[in-house]
């Protein structure tokens, strides 16, 4: 059975309405009352008439409630074999609920319903998902074509390491997908319908303060592979420094070895030193392919002018390696997409 999770925070009247509508479709529903405060109990006193409803006395923050609602259906709903959480706002169709949790039965352990932000959608989520598409598939090597939904689906067993997942806020979810990917987490991704209401308006969203926050996330998600980049460049440095003989085919892999060694130990010695890193493979593809073309950039530059610090190269060959990086990382998940899309054709739309 697959349960429907819904953090809310001052809902809109519509929650009623979209709670009772997804327990006539046979979902058990828990909604979690995020402080809203007195102005709301009736929307809520309604809701509870049909479903289960958490209450916390102040607001925690999103992704504080979804662990709490992750919490109670591990340790009270034994019977519950995947989740799928939904917003409170009605964005997210009760019909791409029901695909998502009919792939959910057919095996999938995290599948996340994508929209489609094209020009209907507000301005400020047409840059922020662009933006944020390519910061995430350079730091965790997985592009997705929307990394900020909110209607996603859960196996039972993924639930553990979800709860350790650092956040109470809107941060949470990205940290999610950014340890799915650092653990090899395989993600579907469908299509949903888009839905606003009032130009997004019952978001609760802050466009300056929770955009700042989901950068400075990857930023500390990353902070392993940001002190391996400084361990390669500043070995670098010291091989320009010492009176020594080495080509630059021999500095550069050996520096790159070291810094990915870093970057390993200090990811195994964080939050996740006990789980099996999946996702090392498909990050040291990409490594190596980035090796590759900094190697022959550095070769390119070596010609032209032999003494060239291996330091100054290497970031050369990091500023050609970078686009074609998100290029290829891109391309890979937009054939995983596709295919995706014509083998779920058989599902209920």
């Amino acid at each position: 059975m697959t349960a429907v999770l819904i953090p809310a925070y001052e809902p809109e009247p519509i929650l009623i309405d979209y709670v009772r509508e997804l327990v006539s479709m046979g979902f058990p529903v828990v909604v979690a009352d995020d402080g809203s405060g007195a102005g709301y109990c009736h929307i809520f006193a309604e809701v509870s008439e049909f479903a289960k409803v958490l209450s916390f006395p102040k607001n925690r923050g999103k992704g504080a409630v979804l662990k709490s609602l992750y919490k109670y259906v591990y340790d009270e709903m034994p019977y519950v074999d995947a989740v799928i959480t939904a917003d409170s706002d009605g964005q997210h169709s009760s019909k791409d609920v029901l695909r998502i949790s009919e792939l959910l039965k057919c095996g999938e352990k995290f599948v996340l319903g994508v929209r489609d932000i094209g020009k209907n959608a507000p301005i400020m989520s047409q840059i922020g998902n662009d933006l944020s598409r390519i910061v995430f598939a350079l730091s965790a090597s997985v592009w997705l074509k929307d990394n900020q939904t909110g209607l996603r689906g859960f196996s039972r067993d993924q639930l553990p390491w979800m709860l350790e997942v650092e956040g109470d806020r809107f941060d949470y979810e990205l940290s999610v997908l950014w340890q799915a990917a650092v653990l090899g987490v395989p993600m579907k991704q469908i299509e949903i319908q888009t839905i606003y209401f009032n130009n997004n308006s019952g978001t609760h969203f802050r466009k300056i303060k929770d955009t700042a926050l989901l950068y400075i996330t990857l930023a500390r998600c990353n902070r392993a592979a940001v002190a391996c980049r400084f361990a390669v460049f500043f070995s670098l440095i010291i091989l320009d420094i010492l009176p020594v003989n080495i080509s630059f085919w021999r500095a550069l892999p050996l520096a790159w070895f070291a810094g990915k060694l870093i970057c390993l130990g200090l990811r195994k010695l964080g939050r996740f030193k006990g789980l099996p890193m999946k996702g090392v493979p498909r990050e040291v593809g990409y490594s190596l392919l980035s090796l590759a073309i900094t190697l022959g950039v550095t070769a390119a530059i070596k010609l032209f002018w032999g003494g060239a610090p291996l330091c100054l190269c290497w970031l050369a060959g990091r500023a050609v390696a970078l686009p074609l990086r998100y290029f290829f990382c891109k391309i890979l998940s937009q054939m995983a997409f596709s295919a995706d899309k014509s083998s779920e054709s058989s599902l209920p739309k």
